[in-house]
């Protein structure tokens, strides 16, 4: 039964999404409400940080992620070190919220907005995705 966790004396082993071990970046790019990222477009939306995810390619599957792709919002662009297996993925990029200012901004850390959309690239490629950071979230 593929994809089935495996069943030992009772219990589920978690399966862990690892993508990692081949030769394929991510560069990625965004725009804020529509506009270029800076300081002044992150700050309206609320967006200190853009936190890079690949996810398997089918919807409800799982994520990953490093440290490392983690970049402040007005930089507008991250790209990885050639490090994902040659597959189809969908990329996401989640802005999330400053630490309190008195602004009016939610609770530090909070996802204000994002976007997700489906690559693919070959061994030695990229996968190139440029999305449009939305805080209206149910778009």
């Amino acid at each position: 039964m593929a994809g089935a966790a495996p069943v030992l004396f009772g219990c589920t082993v978690s399966e862990r999404f690892d993508p990692t071990g081949g030769d394929v970046s991510v560069d990625a790019t965004w725009t804020v409400n529509g506009s270029a990222a800076s300081p002044e477009s992150c700050a309206d939306a609320c967006i200190a940080q853009v936190r890079l995810e690949v996810w398997e390619q089918y919807a409800g599957g799982k994520s990953y992620t490093q440290d490392e792709w983690i970049v402040d919002c007005a930089a507008g662009a991250i790209t990885t070190q050639p490090i994902l297996k040659a597959d189809t993925y969908r990329v996401g990029l989640y802005g999330s919220s400053p630490e309190p200012d008195g602004g009016g901004c939610a609770e530090p850390g909070d996802v204000q907005a994002a976007a997700i959309e489906e690559a693919s690239a070959e061994g030695g490629g990229t996968l190139r995705v440029s999305l449009d950071l939305s805080t209206d979230l149910d778009e």
